[in-house]
């Protein structure tokens, strides 16, 4: 229940961040979607190791954010629920890799892909449900291993809660 119900709410704030002419932006919530809404974000999934295996998979659209969850460890609270210890969720922010040097286009247009990392975390937060404590920006990297791709990785912790039933 918690792994759901977190996927769910990142995937939907994830949804919320859209393309303007000078950037993003983000639709808080319960704000409506602007009449020129362009979904900044054109795929989101869990992690799978997507990346190493970009060539051989379906292709999927970019930019593109996948979901991994670290391990979760538990401890009992009450009989029948379950406090984690802090634990990482991981984004992989997968853009196309433009060099920044390409014909035409500004030296800095290889660094659109740090402000679509801002806007993400800006969206993200804070972010808490029933099941899951806020979360809260912990590191960020970035791969450079992938010839035509970027991936930076965003990590978040939160801790997380399960109910047994008896």
């Amino acid at each position: 229940m918690m792994r759901e119900s977190l996927y769910k709410a990142v995937k939907s704030s994830l949804k919320r961040v859209y393309e303007t002419e000078t950037g993003y932006d983000r639709v808080k919530p319960g704000d409506e979607m602007p009449e020129d809404f362009v979904a900044a974000i054109r795929h989101i999934d869990l992690w799978n190791r997507n990346v190493e295996f970009a060539e051989q998979e379906e292709p999927w659209e970019r930019p593109a954010v996948f979901i991994e969850f670290a391990p979760v460890y538990w401890r009992r609270i009450k009989e029948t629920m379950y406090r984690s210890e802090p634990f990482d969720v991981k984004l992989h922010i997968v853009t196309d890799w433009t060099g920044g040097m390409e014909p035409g286009q500004p030296e800095e247009s290889c660094l659109k892909a740090f402000v679509l990392h801002q806007e993400i975390g800006a969206a993200l937060e804070g972010l808490n449900g029933p099941w899951f404590d806020a979360l809260e920006l912990w590191a960020s990297h970035t791969n450079h291993d992938h010839e035509d791709l970027l991936e930076s990785i965003e990590v978040f912790r939160t801790r997380g809660y399960r109910e047994v039933k008896k």
